[in-house]
């Protein structure tokens, strides 16, 4: 596995690390919007302890689904909600948030 070759030197039992990495591939802004519905029922319900939670290329799907100056306002509505649900449960479950952002020229 790529752990495998990149990080040696921490001695990682590799098959346990990916056992505790949940990845979700989103398409489409409706999909994003459930995701910290998603990260909470898993939490709750399936008693897993997540610290982290990543997002990848936020914008990107936002871009793609509200396109032009016409949606901006409604495009800024949406992404503030999703940013607000995701605070709330990272506040809940004192989950840290990294977000990441393809800057365009």
């Amino acid at each position: 596995t790529k752990l495998d070759y990149k990080y040696p030197r921490f001695s990682v039992d590799h098959s346990m690390a990916l056992d505790n990495i949940m990845v979700a591939r989103l398409y489409n802004t409706d999909q994003m919007m459930e995701v910290p519905e998603q990260v909470e029922a898993a939490i709750i319900t399936e008693q897993t302890s997540f610290s982290l939670l990543i997002i990848d290329s936020l914008m990107a799907l936002w871009r793609t689904d509200y396109i032009g100056r016409g949606e901006l306002a409604t495009r800024q509505q949406m992404l503030g909600q999703f940013l607000n649900k995701v605070k709330q449960i990272s506040e809940r479950h004192n989950l840290a948030v990294v977000y990441t952002n393809l800057v365009r020229p």
